[in-house]
């Protein structure tokens, strides 16, 4: 299991997605795991972050437990979020199982603070199985991606997708996000959806299957596209990208230069701000997911692939409720995963900060937060009191 962090040490040394996902069985039916603050935001576990844990003790059950069944791979899980999932210890339960000889069903639910916070069904099988036709579809997706030379994306001369990374931050309200390299499209593109391809960070660390959770959630939230000037959207992701790429040039030959190209994008005169979470709480809009369904369509390699291309796409938002469709292909455009999430988009207003406040104030990381975000804790304070 990966280890605790201290009050004082929180967010100085990320824990990476692989170290962060564990799950030690209890008994037959149990596990504990740890919802890392490293992958949440404002003290709560990011949901796809919780999906992968509980792949992660999927995995477990049926390779130990559930072993005479002979069907070691997650196909699919359908999760709901009954409510937030704080940072901290968590407890995963395996409930009625439904054994077939090709599939078995069996419920789950994740208990934080003795709560019951998320509920669901997975399904295992056995993903080396033929047990049917196999059918070649070229337009999964439309419009079609730009080619991807990763050899140039390697160092950021592709003509096609420019790098996009934020620097770790531990007060961040998305740090789930930072653990990700991305290359985003250098062209404009429907304001319905966002794409990209990603490495995980630290550089070297490879996807597996576990991760697939955090991955169909680690999108630029599409509703961002929609608004002006938001750092979130696609214009302000590719303008903070330029002025990334302009430095990293520089740098070689001027060391100034770059350096007051660097303090100009940090300052957001080339897009981001660092004190700005893209689509998340500055900018006063949240996602909160309500419902996660995700079906792994092809078994990734025991020690995992570097690429994966991301495509995350929004059918309609209406009265604060949305839906996105994720698909995740890998380098040979083969679909990974798919996901179909229903989430709200919300203002973050009184009660909403009230709740915030509430659940992190007397939680070890606060002073973290309010030692490197004084003005957010401060926020939230007078709105909560207020």
């Amino acid at each position: 299991m990966a280890l605790r962090p201290s009050a004082e040490g929180i967010g100085e040394h990320p824990i990476s997605l692989k170290d962060a996902l564990s799950a030690s069985p209890l008994d037959d039916c149990s596990y504990t795991t740890f919802m890392h603050p490293d992958h949440g935001h404002g003290g709560s576990a990011n949901g796809g972050f919780c999906v992968s844990q509980l792949l992660t003790a999927l995995k477990i059950q049926f390779c130990t437990t559930l072993k005479h069944l002979g069907q070691p791979d997650t196909y699919c899980v359908q999760v709901s979020f009954m409510s937030r999932v704080p940072d901290g210890e968590a407890l995963i339960k395996f409930g009625q199982l439904a054994p077939g000889r090709l599939f078995s069903f069996i419920q789950f639910a994740i208990f934080v603070r003795g709560k019951n916070a998320v509920t669901g069904q997975a399904c295992h099988t056995n993903l080396g199985l033929k047990v049917g036709q196999t059918l070649t579809i070229s337009n999964v997706l439309h419009p079609r991606p730009a080619p991807a030379d990763f050899d140039k994306m390697a160092n950021n001369s592709d003509p096609y997708w420019i790098r996009f990374v934020l620097p770790w931050d531990p007060s961040s309200l998305i740090k789930t996000f930072l653990h990700f390299e991305r290359w985003i499209p250098r062209s404009a593109h429907p304001l319905n959806y966002q794409e990209f391809w990603l490495r995980m960070l630290p550089h070297g660390l490879r996807i597996t299957t576990e991760m697939l959770g955090s991955l169909v959630d680690a999108y630029p939230r599409t509703g961002e596209n929609w608004r002006e000037g938001s750092p979130g959207n696609h214009t302000s992701l590719l303008a903070h990208s330029y002025a990334q790429q302009q430095a990293d040039i520089l740098l070689s030959s001027s060391a100034t230069v770059a350096a007051e190209l660097v303090s100009a994008s940090q300052h957001g005169k080339h897009g981001l701000s660092q004190e700005d979470d893209p689509g998340m709480a500055r900018q006063g809009l949240a996602y909160p997911t309500i419902m996660m369904n995700l079906e792994i369509k092809k078994k990734l390699p025991a020690d995992g692939v570097e690429w994966m291309y991301c495509r995350a796409t929004t059918k309609s938002a209406r009265g604060g409720r949305l839906d996105v469709d994720v698909v995740l292909m890998d380098e040979c455009g083969d679909v990974v995963a798919t996901s179909n999430q229903i989430g709200l988009m919300v203002d973050i207003n009184t009660n909403q900060m009230r709740r915030l406040y509430t659940g992190l104030r007397d939680s070890k990381i606060w002073h973290e937060y309010h030692r490197a975000w004084p003005h957010f804790t401060n926020d939230c304070e007078r709105f909560a009191t207020g």
